[in-house]
C-alpha cells in the first residue's frame, strides 16, 4: 500500500474542523517529519501551511488533551520544528531567534525521565545544533545566552551533556572568541577548562584521545585579553602534566596524532613557556615535543603518497606549527641551557625534517598539475620551510636553492591572486571565486608515488620513541598519578562559579511563559564536586540522546601575523628580518569538509630568507633568473596600497618593512639591474609619490624611514634612466631632507650640551639609526648628480640645524658616526655647490671643522 503523501496530510490539517481532528492532523505531520525523509519543496510547503507563529504558540502552550501529559503540544511542535528546519542557513531565517530561550529552558529542566522528554530534548539539540553550524545562526544563539545553557548542562552533567558539547563545539568553531566575549564570560570559560582537563586527566581509556579535539577548540577560542590569565590559571600546570605522561608512554598513531595536535595549540596560544620551567622540572618536555614532531613530519611526507598526505593535513599542520613556534621562541628568546649534545640532537631533527620537507615540495613542483594553486597541505609546508629559511640558510643549501624557482611561483600565484581579488573590489586577502574553489574545495586527483607502506609508519616512530625517551608505561594508559593534581583541580572548582561580568537575570525567565528551572540560576552556578567531578567521567544515560545531525570532517586553516622590521648588517648591505617573530596562527577546525588558507601571505614568510639569498652571488643570480624583482615589486604595490588605504594596514606594514630589506639588498648589489629594469623603475615612481604622503604620521614613522632610503638610492641608481617628473623628485628630496635633521636634537646633561635623540625618533632609533647612515650615504653620492639636492639643502635649513648643534656640543658628545655622516654630507655639498660653499662659510662651517677635525672641509672653506 502505497505511503500518504505530505500534500495529503496537509490537506487533513486545512480540512480540520474541530480541535480534536487537527490535533490527530498534527501528529500525523510531526510523525512524517522524522520518517521520511522530506525534499526542500515539501518541506516549505508544510511549513508555510503550518505557519511558525501556530508552532510557536504550541510551544508556549501549558495545556494539554484530556489525558495526554502536559508538553503534548510543545513535544509536537518541537518535533516539527526539527524535522523541517533541517537545513541550517533556513533554520537562522524563519524568526526563531526571539524564542531560542524556550529551547534553552527545556534543555536545562528535562531529565529524560520518560521517552517524550528525551524525545523533547534531542529535537532542541537537533534545532541549535542546525543554527550553530552557521554564522547568523550563533549570533541568535550568543544573544540569547545560549553558551551558558550548554555549558550549565555539561558542567552539571545534565541529561543530554554529549548533545551539549556537540552544539557548543559547532559554536566555537564558527564564532571562536566570541562565546566568551559577547557576555564576557571569563570565570564559565575558566569553568570549563577546570573541568575539561580534570576529565582529561583521569581518563586512562580512549576517551582521554576523543576528549583532545575539544579541548583544542577550547584553547583556540581563548580571547586574547584572557591568553595572561590563562597562563596563571590551575587547569594549566595539571594539563601539561598530563600531556608530559602521554608523550613520554608508549603510545599508537590514534593516541600520538590528538595528542600532538593539542600540543600544538597550547604552544601556540599559550606560548612555549607553557612547556618549561616552573611548569616543568627541565627543558625535556619540549625536547620531547621537538623530536615527535619532527619524527612524525618525516614519516607522513618520506611515507606516503601526496592524496595520503593530504588525508593526514590535521596532524602535519600541527606539527608544522609546533615546529615555527620552537623555532621562533629558540632564536628570539633567552637560552635554554641545553648541553652540547642536546644541541647537536635538536638541529639534526629539524635539519632531517627540512630535507623531507624539501623532497616532498620538490616531488610537488614536478607533478602534472604544479601550474595549478597549489593543496593547502602545500602552502603549510612552503610556510614552514620559509620559517626555518629566515633562520638558517647554510644547512641543506643545494636542496634549498634547487627548491627556489618552484617557491617563487606559488609565492607569484598567490600575489597575482590578491592582485586579482583586489582589483575586483575584493579585499586585499580574498582570492576571485574560481580560484578559491579550485584551491580549497577540491582534493585533486595525484600520482601514486612508490612509498614504503603505511604500516611502517607506527611502528618506525614507536620504534624512535622508544630509543629516544624513556617510557613510563605502556599503550594509551598513563600509571603515575598524583593526588595533589585532584586537591589543586577540586580547590580551584570550589571556588569557581559560572557567573557574567554584568548583571543579568536566570535566562530561563526570560520567556514569560517558561516556568523557571529546578537546577537554580544559570548565571551563578555552584560546581558540585561531588556531583561533577568525582570521577572526571559522564554518566552513561548521556548517551542516549539520539544525534540526528550530519558529521562534518574536519579542516585547517592557518591564519597568519607577523610583524616585522627592517634591521642593517653595514653600509653597504641590508638584511631584513621580523624582528617580532610572535606567530598569531593557528590550526584551526571548522565544520564545513574544506580548507582556509586564504590567510596564508607566503612571502611574507620567505622574504627574510630571500634577503639573505639576495646577499649570495648563486642564490641570487637563482632569483633574478626567475624574475623575483617583478614578484617583489608587485608585492611591494599590493602592500602599499593597502597602507594608503588606511584599513586593515597593519599587517601591510609589517610586509612592506621586510619587502624594504630585500629590495634594498638588490638596489645595493645590482646596479645594472636598477638602473635598465622596467618594475625597478615603476617601484621607484611608487616610491616617490608614497614618501610625501606618509610624512609626520608617527604611527607610519618606520616604514617611511625605509621608503626615504629605498628611494635615495634607487634615485642614485637610475639618475641616467629616472623617469620621475622633476617636480616629484624635488618634492621627495624636501621631504628626505626633513629624515636628515628630524632624529636629532641637543639636550643639557651633566651642565653639559650633547647631541641625543629627539623625543619621537627614540622609540625607534634602534630600527632606523642604520638607515639614517644609508639615506646620508645616498644623499652624498646625489648631490653631484642632482643639481637641485643643493639647493633643497639649503632651503631646508640643514646646515643652520646642524651648525647649532655642533657648535654647541663644542665637538663633544656627539658620536663619531654621526659627526661623519653630517659632515661629509656638507663636504659634498660645499665641493659641488658655491652657493653652500657660501654659505658654509658664512655660518661658522670653518670653526666646526677645524673643532672636528674635518680637513677636507676645512681645506674647501679656507
Amino acid at each position: 500500500m502505497e505511503e500518504p503523501s505530505s500534500g495529503a496530510y496537509l490537506k487533513v490539517l486545512k480540512d480540520a474542523k474541530s480541535d480534536n481532528e487537527k490535533f490527530a492532523a498534527l501528529l500525523l505531520i510531526a510523525k512524517l517529519t522524522k520518517a521520511k525523509a522530506l525534499s526542500k519543496e515539501e518541506r516549505n510547503e508544510m511549513f508555510s501551511t503550518i505557519g511558525l507563529k501556530f508552532l510557536i504558540r504550541l510551544l508556549k502552550s501549558k495545556t494539554a488533551p484530556e489525558g495526554c501529559a502536559v508538553s503534548m503540544y510543545q513535544s509536537i511542535a518541537l518535533s516539527i520544528l526539527s524535522g523541517l528546519c533541517t537545513d541550517p542557513h533556513q533554520i537562522a531565517k524563519i524568526g526563531l531567534e526571539k524564542h531560542i530561550e524556550i529551547l534553552n529552558g527545556i534543555v536545562l529542566k528535562n531529565a529524560g525521565e520518560d521517552e517524550m522528554a528525551t524525545t523533547m530534548v534531542a529535537d532542541c539539540y537537533d534545532i541549535l545544533q542546525n543554527l550553530a553550524s552557521t554564522a547568523e545562526g550563533c549570533d541568535q544563539l550568543l544573544v540569547k545566552w545560549t553558551p551558558v545553557t550548554l555549558c550549565r548542562v555539561i558542567l552539571d552533567n545534565l541529561y543530554g551533556a554529549d548533545r551539549a558539547e556537540g552544539v557548543l563545539k559547532c559554536m566555537l568553531s564558527v564564532t571562536g572568541p566570541r562565546v566568551w566575549l559577547t557576555h564576557r564570560q571569563t570565570k564559565l570559560l575558566h569553568s570549563m577548562m577546570v573541568y575539561l582537563v580534570k576529565s582529561f586527566h583521569n581518563f586512562q581509556d580512549e576517551t582521554k584521545f576523543e576528549m583532545c579535539g575539544f579541548l583544542q577548540q577550547m584553547l583556540q577560542s581563548i580571547p586574547d585579553d584572557m591568553v595572561n590569565e590563562c597562563k596563571k590559571s590551575t587547569w594549566l600546570p595539571v594539563l601539561v602534566k598530563t600531556l608530559k605522561e602521554i608523550l613520554t608512554s608508549r603510545l599508537g598513531e590514534d593516541q600520538r596524532n590528538p595528542t600532538l595536535c593539542l600540543v600544538a595549540v597550547i604552544i601556540d596560544r599559550l606560548g612555549v613557556t607553557t612547556v618549561l620551567p616552573p611548569l616543568t622540572p627541565d627543558c625535556q618536555l619540549l625536547l620531547v615535543i621537538t623530536h615527535l614532531s619532527c619524527i612524525e613530519i618525516r614519516m607522513i611526507l618520506e611515507n606516503f603518497s601526496f592524496e595520503q598526505v593530504v588525508q593526514r593535513a590535521e596532524v602535519l599542520c600541527s606539527c608544522y606549527l609546533l615546529m615555527e613556534n620552537i623555532i621562533y621562541y629558540m632564536t628570539m628568546s633567552p637560552s635554554l641551557k641545553l648541553d652540547e649534545k642536546q644541541v647537536t640532537q635538536l638541529h639534526h631533527a629539524m635539519v632531517g625534517s627540512v630535507n623531507a620537507i624539501l623532497c616532498f615540495l620538490q616531488e610537488v613542483s614536478e607533478r602534472e598539475d604544479s601550474h595549478k594553486y597549489p593543496e593547502p597541505v602545500v602552502i603549510a609546508t612552503v610556510r614552514v620551510l620559509g620559517v626555518w629559511m629566515s633562520e638558517e640558510t647554510s644547512a641543506l643549501k643545494e636542496h634549498t636553492y634547487a627548491l627556489l624557482p618552484f617557491l617563487l611561483k606559488v609565492c607569484k600565484q598567490q600575489v597575482q591572486s590578491r592582485n586579482t581579488a583586489k582589483g575586483s573590489g575584493d579585499r586585499c586577502s580574498e582570492q576571485p571565486a574560481g580560484i578559491a574553489d579550485q584551491q580549497f574545495n577540491e582534493i585533486r586527483p595525484a600520482y601514486q608515488s612508490q612509498k614504503p607502506s603505511a604500516e611502517k609508519n607506527t611502528a618506525s616512530l614507536e620504534t624512535a620513541q622508544e630509543g629516544l625517551f624513556s617510557m613510563d608505561g605502556s599503550g594509551s594508559k598513563v600509571t603515575q598519578r598524583n593526588n595533589s593534581v585532584e586537591e589543586v583541580l577540586s580547590a580551584s572548582i570550589e571556588h569557581c562559579d559560572i557567573k557574567c561580568d554584568i548583571d543579568k537575570s536566570d535566562i530561563s525567565t526570560q520567556c514569560e511563559e517558561q516556568e523557571k528551572p529546578d537546577q537554580g540560576n544559570i548565571q551563578s552556578v555552584k560546581i558540585s564536586e561531588n556531583e561533577v567531578l568525582e570521577d572526571g567521567k559522564r554518566k552513561e544515560k548521556n548517551n542516549n540522546v539520539t544525534d540526528n545531525s550530519s558529521h562534518k570532517s574536519k579542516s585547517v586553516t592557518f591564519s597568519m601575523e607577523l610583524c616585522g622590521d627592517c634591521g642593517v648588517a653595514d653600509d653597504n648591505l641590508l638584511h631584513s628580518e621580523p624582528t617580532d617573530k610572535s606567530i598569531c596562527s593557528v590550526v584551526k577546525f571548522d565544520t564545513e569538509n574544506n580548507y582556509n588558507c586564504n590567510n596564508v601571505d607566503l612571502l611574507r614568510f620567505l622574504l627574510p630568507a630571500f634577503c639573505h639569498f639576495m646577499a649570495e652571488d648563486e642564490s641570487r643570480q637563482i632569483l633574478l633568473t626567475n624574475q623575483t624583482q617583478t614578484l617583489l615589486v608587485d608585492y611591494f604595490k599590493l602592500c602599499l596600497s593597502t597602507v594608503m588605504e588606511g584599513e586593515d594596514c597593519n599587517e601591510a606594514k609589517g610586509s612592506l618593512l621586510v619587502v624594504c630589506g630585500a629590495l634594498m639588498n638588490l638596489v645595493v648589489l645590482e646596479k645594472d639591474l636598477i638602473s635598465k629594469d622596467e618594475d625597478m623603475h615603476i617601484l621607484c615612481q611608487a616610491v616617490v609619490e608614497a614618501v610625501p604622503v606618509l610624512s609626520n604620521r608617527e604611527d607610519y614613522l618606520i616604514l617611511w624611514c625605509n621608503l626615504v632610503t629605498l628611494g635615495m638610492f634607487l634615485l642614485l641608481r637610475q639618475y641616467k634612466t629616472s623617469r620621475v617628473l622633476p617636480d616629484q623628485k624635488s618634492k621627495f628630496f624636501v621631504v628626505a631632507m626633513s629624515f636628515v635633521k628630524g632624529p636629532f636634537t641637543s639636550k643639557t646633561h651633566k651642565r653639559k650640551e650633547v647631541v641625543q635623540i629627539s623625543d619621537v625618533y627614540t622609540p625607534i632609533w634602534e630600527d632606523v639609526s642604520e638607515l639614517w647612515h644609508l639615506t646620508l650615504q645616498a644623499i652624498s653620492e646625489c648631490i653631484p648628480l642632482f643639481p637641485v639636492l643643493s639647493h633643497t639643502l639649503l632651503s631646508a635649513g640643514v646646515l643652520p640645524h646642524w651648525k647649532k648643534l655642533l657648535t654647541k656640543t663644542s665637538g663633544k658628545g656627539v658620536p663619531d658616526s654621526v659627526q661623519q655622516s653630517v659632515l661629509k654630507l656638507i663636504t659634498v655639498a660645499v665641493k659641488t655647490s658655491p652657493k653652500v660653499r657660501e654659505v658654509a662659510k658664512t655660518t661658522g662651517y670653518l670653526v666646526i671643522s677645524q673643532t672636528y677635525q674635518q680637513t677636507d672641509l676645512q681645506s674647501l672653506l679656507t
